[in-house]
């Protein structure tokens, strides 16, 4: 639901852009305090799903409903947590909730919010108490290099990482994880790094083996961790995981990122007008829709599969028109693939570090 809707019929049809408007048997009500939601899958095990929001900072009203997936083709049930306020006011919030997954009985059996001693108003820290007898530690830190503080009776908890876990056993640590951080403590107990990320820039892009070279020395530790790609012709960043890292010859790194493919896109190329608007024999939905340029496909790379040549999107005129710059070897015909990532983009890299016991 948008900003003052009211709940409409089954078949109200939503303006474009309004996702809500598929949701319908609609119910809501106000929270009063923490709350949870329970659902059963539909697989052989009917594996069940819970869901608990806490109270602090969250939602003033809950709706639950039905509606489809993205292709369409299934049905999901949806919960939806809202929080409003007057246009003078900020509207500012935090939703923290825990999700768990199982099969006879709850995996965590409580939930409690630490008190903060340093950190910013989005940051969190959780106790989880597990069937197990283990408790949980959840912190999360949602701007980068900020200091988290916080206390379990007497222990005292802190890191800087974006996100962090400590699992304790008898007062002892089983294990711990920890991403986009250099410093995590529990106690006495205290674990250290140099760097919280890695930085660099894409030198070369090899599209076939989902690979590509940089000249910033990775350690291997980063093998498994997100990878974040920007570049100021985008609209948004992208992100992949890295498979391995190998040291070349030159001195410098090329990574392997674990998935298959980097085209995201194929079409060709229907007409040419004037060298700098091409149209296309297959639309790209995701960069044009309702008459709009979403902008998504800004600064993508267009590689011609006869030539090997490219250009990168400028702008769409329509699902199936491109504004860019066409080299002079392309031709009516010619197979064309949309690429994610080139050569020239950024890309951050969050340091990951797990260990078990101390």
């Amino acid at each position: 639901m948008t900003w003052g809707e009211t709940i409409r019929a089954r078949y109200w049809a939503p303006p474009p852009g309004n996702g809500y408007g598929f949701i319908y048997d609609l119910k809501g009500g106000r929270p009063n305090g923490t709350w949870s939601g329970t659902w059963t899958l539909a697989d052989a095990t009917e594996t069940k799903l819970r869901l608990t929001m806490l109270a602090a900072g969250g939602a003033q009203a809950v709706y639950k409903g039905m509606g489809p997936s993205r292709s369409g083709k299934d049905r999901y049930a949806y919960v939806i947590a809202r929080r409003e306020c007057e246009a003078s006011e900020s509207l500012e919030s935090r939703f923290v909730s825990v999700i768990q997954a199982y099969d006879e009985r709850p995996v965590v059996t409580h939930i409690s919010e630490l008190d903060k001693s340093t950190g910013t108003a989005q940051s969190a820290a959780l106790r989880l108490a597990l069937a197990s007898g283990a408790v949980d530690y959840v912190l999360s830190n949602p701007r980068p290099g900020t200091d988290l503080q916080v206390y379990d009776a007497q222990t005292v908890l802190a890191t800087d990482a974006l996100f962090a876990l400590i699992r304790v056993r008898g007062g002892k640590i089983v294990k711990w994880h920890m991403v986009g951080g250099t410093r995590l403590k529990y106690g006495e107990w205290q674990v250290t790094f140099p760097a919280a990320e890695f930085c660099g820039v894409v030198e070369s892009i090899d599209y076939n083996a989902c690979s590509f070279t940089t000249t910033v020395p990775l350690p291997s530790s980063v093998t498994g961790s997100v990878i974040v790609f920007e570049h100021p012709d985008y609209m948004c960043n992208t992100a992949y995981k890295t498979a391995c890292v190998e040291q070349l010859a030159d001195g410098g790194q090329r990574v392997q990122l674990e998935d298959t493919t980097l085209e995201l896109a194929s079409t060709g190329i229907k007409e040419i007008i004037d060298r700098e608007l091409l149209e296309l024999t297959a639309p790209l939905p995701t960069g044009f829709n309702q008459n709009i340029d979403t902008g998504v496909l800004h600064g993508k790379v267009v590689m011609n599969k006869r030539t090997g040549t490219s250009c990168t999107i400028c702008s769409m005129k329509s699902m199936s028109g491109i504004h860019a710059a066409i080299p002079a070897d392309w031709r009516v015909g010619d197979a064309l693939s949309v690429y994610d990532v080139k050569a020239g983009d950024t890309f951050r890299l969050l340091h990951q570090a797990y260990g078990i016991g101390e």
